[in-house]
């Protein structure tokens, strides 16, 4: 029996409903280098061994076309966190030309296994300052840097992400390997950035990415992640007004995210919440209740 995932009916809708509503678009415009940016959270006690063996991986990637220079830094307050920026001359160059080599496979050897949880890789790219935005807008209007801001390829290209993320998101937990989990949450990263510049997107579409961002983490077994992302789900709901499905998704998504975190009284305050939220579609109201007896909920008592 197939499974299907809980916002792929709501995807639907929002193509076909006809709601425009305005989002606070991003208008930048970008220099070439791009900066990469991991939060690496070590497994306490290995951290001696962890920078012993970052310095053998570091003369891998440097060795990589498009490298520029990294920095790694330990953290103060946590001692188990690293901060580490890699410069690349593109994005390819990273994605692509370092994550598909044979040198890409040498530096998850030797360091993926110190891990814990696997970090989130961002990528990042310097603001010009405003007069220079001001005269590249003036001449190169609907663009962002060399990438065409057209709201109707953002939206197809959300829809896809979207999708592709269930793609990994819909197999049992057990079954999801560290690389479909990296690729996981970029897709549902991907999803994101384009809903906030689809044409035609909506407050529900910036609640259901952050809904869709929250069960990746927690699919991770990262509740901190997970609970800042359902958290923004609610605020979203809360700030534009949205209940029924969406409302009740954003407190099952805070319900997951506690119980990944051990608290077991949160989680059940939001799940009851969630089960209370009047969802008036019959369809909607079933697909609700089968994903909130739905797993993982990390051993807590749901009934």
């Amino acid at each position: 029996m197939s499974i299907v995932p809980p916002f792929v009916k709501a995807t639907q809708l929002c193509i076909s409903d006809g709601m425009v509503t305005d989002l606070k678009r991003q208008s930048v415009y970008i220099k070439n280098m791009v900066l990469e940016h991991a939060l690496l959270g070590v497994i306490p006690g290995q951290e001696d061994e962890f920078e012993e063996a970052f310095s053998r991986a570091r003369e891998i990637i440097s060795q990589s076309p498009g490298f520029i220079s990294l920095k790694i830094a330990k953290g103060i307050e946590h001692p188990s966190t690293f901060l580490l920026l890699v410069e690349w001359q593109t994005l390819e160059d990273h994605t692509i030309g370092f994550r598909q080599s044979a040198q890409y496979e040498q530096w998850r050897q030797i360091l993926h296994r110190f891990y814990e949880p696997f970090p989130v890789v961002e990528h990042f790219v310097e603001i010009q300052n405003q007069d220079s935005l001001a005269e590249q807008r003036s001449t190169r209007s609907g663009t962002i840097g060399d990438m065409s801001a057209d709201a109707s390829v953002h939206r197809k290209l959300a829809i896809e992400a979207n999708n592709s993320t269930w793609e990994i998101l819909g197999k049992p937990m057990g079954e999801i390997s560290d690389d479909e989990a990296e690729e996981m949450t970029r897709r549902a990263y991907t999803a994101a950035y384009h809903w906030q510049r689809a044409e035609g997107a909506t407050t529900a579409n910036e609640a259901r990415a952050s809904w869709l961002l929250s069960r990746v983490w927690v699919i991770r077994n990262n509740g901190n992640v997970a609970l800042q992302h359902a958290q923004k789900c609610l605020a979203v709901c809360v700030s534009s007004g949205l209940v029924d499905f969406d409302l009740a998704y954003a407190h099952e998504s805070l319900a997951r995210s506690y119980a990944c975190l051990g608290d077991a009284q949160q989680a059940r305050q939001h799940l009851l919440t969630a089960r209370g939220v009047a969802v008036v579609d019959l369809d909607d109201r079933n697909l609700v209740d089968t994903d909130l007896v739905a797993e993982p909920w990390f051993g807590l008592n749901i009934l």
